[in-house]
Formats: structure tokens, C-alpha cells, sequence
């Protein structure tokens, strides 16, 4: 009997799975068992799943119809039909490093559900490292399903016996919820939780809706196989963390309102329970309130900084010609913070999105902003409006892709 079961749903990333499933054949705790789920995956994905599986006896596959949205509920039985003390997700497309299993287990040895960092790769290869100390989120009730800054599927693990304690384990997620995000608030809602956090990260993200809507199966497979030869070189985890921008759930922290009494950002952070530490200290991971070493690098302390100070100017602050300056030098930075605001702190978002028009002088993030705030607050035929003025500004501009992807989902 295996120790860890992973689960890897899939529908239309056949070729992506040779390199994904391939990462973890090669992890250095070989005591797993995989089951892929399909969710009505195409012939080709078969034709692939059954080499593999008569490859490595660790490795099935079950065939489901297409679901609604994504499969969730062919996972509840074969997570209920399994021996195994912990349970972890592979998503189709992502490769994780040799040392994934033994580190989410590791984790999972002092707690009942775990969450590490997530490092997502884009298709320029820019990196973008995103943690959370989740225990400490849902102590200060700063974790919902709406503002999620917990996230992922990779990057969570959980045990058996903490699924089985939930009323209603996995099954079809409501529309405009992401469905990872509405699993783990089941999770979150137990009381006697023991949760695990860590800024580490052992797995990258190939994120793939809109950012890679031009590659065809051909080039996610190169893209994949090349991650797969450099993930487990030396130094290539952590020289991607060096070079990655924060995302939005970090930033996120800094932004909300409680931070605004703390004398510095590295205060605001241990509310969050955060350990500000120097780059290339070892991550370590709190359970409970236990503290979750973080190593930043200088733009990334840079960054936390700019929003701990445009937190200031939200709560009635003045804004400095340093915090303009960094501003009108940092526009990605803006948009970031901008984004992070809108996930439910919509009257503050219009006020940083305010300031950027009237202060900063970004007229495109102010689109930007706009365009994310009405797509948050559900108002389509607004949003409809905002981009047909952007396109007209902007005709070529890439970053109205996702937002045109945005209004032809719904």
C-alpha cells in the first residue's frame, strides 16, 4: 500500500502529461500512487495515459464523460476508495521538482492539510512567486472565497482523515468560483484544523488559458520538457524565486486595512505571519501559529514596501514624490496592487485607481484597473464598454487579450 495518493484530472492537455507525470516518477519518495481523471479527455490522451501506465505500475487512469466544469466529482470516490494516509494533486501541465512528495509530506507529518508557495511561469519567462501563512489568514479572517489568497492544487496536500471529516468532500463547484478555492474553504471551515504553510516552492506553473492560447499541444509539450530537464538543477528553484515579482496575494497583505497602524512593513508582515528574513534563508514552514520564514530579495522587499505605503495613502496618508516616483517607474507593480485590491475591496480599489489617473499618471493601468474592477463586481456591459475604449487607445496592445477571454467565458 502506498503512502501518498496523487490525483491528476485532465481534458485537453494529453501531450502536457508526458512531462507532468514524468516529474513525478522521478521524485525522491517513490511511496505514491497516481490516479489521472479524466474529464472527458480526447482518444489521444488514452493513447498516452496507457503507455505510461504500463511503464509504471503506480500509475492508472479512470474515464469519466465531460462535467459541467472540471471533474471535481470523479475525484470524492477515488479518494474515498484509497488506502492512502495523504493525498496531493498534479495538475496536467505543471512540473514538479524530484523533492515535491517528500517535502508536502514533510509538511503533512505535523499537520492535516498544507500549503506551500506557488512559482508560475509565464510564456516570456517571467516568474511570479506567490506564499500565504494560511493558518494566519483564517485567524484574522482575511481568507475567503472571495478574496482567496490561498490558492492552487499543486501546491496543497491534505490527509485522508481530514477529507473524510468534511459534510460534502469534492464535487461540482458553483460557476464564478474557482474550484480549488471553494475546496479548501470546505477545509478551512474545520475548527481543529491543523494547517502547515511554507514560502517554498518545489513545483512550476505553466499557467494556460489565455497566457498561452496561441501554443498549440506541440509547443505546451516542448515548453514542458524543457522545464522538466531544469527543474532539478541546482540553484534553478531558487534563482527563479531571486528574479520572480510577488503576486497579487502577497501584496494583498500589505494593502488591507489593519496594516496601516504597524510602524513598518515588516511588522505589518508578522500580523500575516510572516519571518522577513534575508535571500536564500531556508524557508521554514509554521504550523499553526507558528511563524513562516520568508527570504526576500531586494525588489521584492521594494515591492511589499510600495504596498505598505500606498496602504497608508488608502487610510488618508500623504503621497510622497518618492512613492510617484517608484510609482510611474513600477507600472506592473501598480496594476498588481490594483489587481490584489479588487479581489472584494472594490470602494479601495477605486480609490488606488483613482490616484493613478489623477497622481501617478497612468492612464493605462487606469484602464486596466477599471477593466478588472467591473469584471470583479460582475458588471459586463460596463466592462464591455471600458474595453472597446481601450482597443480604440491601444489596438495592439497583448494585455487585452485577457480581458476579451474574460467577457467570452461568461
Amino acid at each position: 500500500m502506498a503512502r501518498t495518493l496523487i490525483l491528476c484530472p485532465t481534458f485537453d492537455h494529453a501531450d502536457s502529461l508526458l512531462a507532468s507525470v514524468a516529474s513525478m516518477r522521478a521524485q525522491t519518495d517513490p511511496d505514491w500512487e497516481m490516479v489521472v481523471i479524466s474529464d472527458g479527455a480526447p482518444p489521444r490522451t488514452f493513447e498516452i495515459l496507457e503507455k505510461i501506465a504500463r511503464a509504471d505500475p503506480r500509475i492508472r487512469f479512470v474515464r469519466h464523460p465531460k462535467s459541467s466544469r472540471f471533474g471535481e466529482p470523479y475525484r470524492d470516490p477515488v479518494i474515498r476508495a484509497s488506502d492512502c494516509e495523504f493525498v496531493l494533486h498534479l495538475g496536467d501541465d505543471d512540473i514538479c521538482s524530484r523533492d515535491h512528495v517528500a517535502f508536502m509530506v514533510g509538511l503533512l507529518e505535523r499537520a492535516d492539510w498544507a500549503h506551500q508557495a506557488s512559482l508560475s511561469l509565464s510564456v516570456t519567462g517571467g516568474a511570479t512567486w506567490d506564499f500565504a501563512h494560511v493558518h494566519a489568514l483564517r485567524a484574522r479572517q482575511a481568507w475567503s472565497v472571495r478574496r482567496p489568497e490561498a490558492r492552487g492544487l499543486n501546491n496543497v496536500g491534505y490527509r485522508k482523515s481530514a477529507y473524510e471529516r468534511l459534510p460534502i468532500g469534492w464535487d461540482t463547484t458553483p460557476q464564478g468560483v474557482p474550484t480549488d478555492v471553494a475546496m479548501w474553504a470546505k477545509f478551512l471551515a474545520l475548527p481543529d484544523l491543523r494547517i502547515a504553510s511554507s514560502a517554498t516552492a518545489t513545483w512550476v506553473k505553466l499557467p494556460s488559458r489565455a497566457a498561452r492560447a496561441g501554443m498549440d499541444a506541440t509547443d505546451r509539450a516542448v515548453e514542458g520538457t524543457q522545464l522538466l530537464a531544469q527543474i532539478n538543477t541546482p540553484g534553478f528553484l531558487p534563482t527563479m524565486v531571486e528574479r520572480a515579482e510577488l503576486g497579487v496575494p502577497p501584496l494583498r497583505a500589505m494593502l488591507v486595512a489593519e496594516v496601516s497602524a504597524a510602524d513598518t512593513f515588516e511588522v505589518a508582515a508578522t500580523l500575516f505571519g510572516w519571518r522577513i528574513s534575508v535571500p536564500n534563508t531556508p524557508h521554514a514552514g509554521g504550523v499553526g501559529a507558528e511563524p513562516m520564514t520568508v527570504g526576500l530579495w531586494p525588489t521584492q522587499r521594494e515591492a511589499l514596501q510600495f504596498a505598505y505605503d500606498v496602504a497608508q495613502v488608502l487610510r488618508g496618508g500623504a503621497i510622497s514624490d518618492a512613492l510617484i516616483a517608484k510609482a510611474q517607474s513600477n507600472r506592473a507593480l501598480v496594476s498588481r496592487c490594483i489587481s490584489a485590491l479588487s479581489m472584494g475591496d472594490w470602494s479601495q480599489c477605486a480609490h488606488l485607481v483613482e490616484i493613478a489617473d489623477t497622481v501617478f499618471d497612468l492612464l493605462g493601468i487606469v484602464h486596466v484597473g477599471r477593466l478588472r474592477l467591473s469584471h470583479r463586481q460582475g458588471d459586463l456591459e460596463l466592462m464591455a464598454v471600458q474595453l472597446a475604449e481601450a482597443e480604440r487607445r491601444w489596438p495592439d496592445a497583448k494585455w487585452l487579450n485577457g480581458f476579451r477571454a474574460q467577457l467570452r467565458d461568461v
